[in-house]
């Protein structure tokens, strides 16, 4: 009975296989991007193969961290600060002003989420890259081939609509991003190699971006331009080859990416700072660590600029930090 109804899976996902690649192959036809390479095709057909068990295994794991994750994000909560296990337990049903046990259970789930997101796609790229359970990591390659099946419709259509000008290049830019931690082929100690996959990443990106904002000159033109390096992007993703997506020629001139995040490092930072010196006292850390534990958070947000950036938040020891 099992062995029918899994057989009954596997010709399913066989014909969704089969399925995809024809129409990938009929919309770069209609673009004249040439063929298919045997990279795509075998990665959508171990896509569609391991799928259905890939799903059974991530179910239940996702499940576990999300409840393990939880728990701990609660007793963590309840051993440091004991006021809160009592607030829990007596609080009050009557309306009143958010105050900081209001704030606890907010965030506690929200760092419950955002932790089991990380933690599952870790799992996914291990059982992919173990496991051989390759459906999480090649997920990324189905959004650049939706991408080149959009510019297909813009370029085989007789006459442009306003639809048509709706092309968006967002879900394959993020997915670019994301390349270097998803595929696999990369080991977490090889920081100088990842540093380098990052910058390639926003060429990247910056390439698609530019070829999009072409759209309005000439539509058909430029979703022919963006099916040909969405392709170009899928098959170097499909062997593994994350830190050439494109190559040199077809990227375009792109200043470096080193000032790209540095408000946002700043906010960061800051915030930090903050939550340190507002949490200090509540934990009992001495003036002195609660210090070195912000310096060092700095610090490691921004790296080779930590010195300069540290002196321009200068300004906030004393306000963050005041002497007793």
């Amino acid at each position: 009975m099992l062995r029918q109804l899994w057989g009954r899976v596997v010709q399913h996902q066989r014909r969704q296989a089969d399925a995809a690649i024809r129409q990938l192959r009929e919309d770069a036809q209609t673009l004249g991007i040439g063929s298919i390479p045997v990279a795509v095709r075998l990665a959508i057909r171990e896509r569609y193969h391991t799928g259905p068990l890939f799903f059974l295994t991530m179910t239940p794991l996702s499940a576990f961290v999300f409840f393990t994750v939880f728990r701990i994000s609660v007793n963590t909560a309840t051993n440091f600060y004991p006021a809160y296990a009592a607030a829990r337990q007596h609080q009050s049903e009557k309306t009143q002003n958010l105050d900081w046990v209001d704030t606890l259970n907010l965030l506690i789930p929200l760092m419950t989420v955002g932790l089991t997101y990380l933690i599952c796609r870790r799992i996914a790229v291990i059982l992919g890259t173990v496991f051989d359970l390759k459906a999480g990591i090649l997920q990324s390659l189905f959004v650049w081939t939706n991408l080149i099946t959009k510019c297909a419709e813009v370029v085989g259509a007789r006459r442009i609509r306003d639809e048509h000008y709706w092309l968006n290049v967002r879900s394959a830019v993020k997915r670019v991003h994301s390349a270097r931690s998803m595929r696999g082929t990369v080991s977490f100690t090889a920081c100088r190699r990842r540093a380098a996959m990052r910058e390639h990443a926003f060429q990247v990106a910056h390439t698609l971006r530019s070829t999009e904002n072409k759209v309005d000159e000439e539509p058909q033109e430029a979703a022919r331009e963006i099916a040909r390096l969405a392709l170009r992007i899928a098959t170097r993703y499909s062997e593994g080859r994350v830190g050439a997506l494109l190559d040199d020629s077809d990227i375009s001139g792109t200043a470096t990416n080193a000032s790209r995040f540095e408000v946002t490092r700043l906010v960061v930072a800051i915030g930090i700072a903050a939550a340190v010196a507002s949490g200090a006292p509540r934990l009992g850390l001495p003036h002195e660590a609660s210090i070195a534990v912000a310096v060092l958070a700095a610090a490691l947000l921004f790296r080779n600029a930590a010195i300069t950036s540290l002196s321009a938040l200068a300004f906030l020891y004393p306000i963050l930090f005041p002497t007793k």
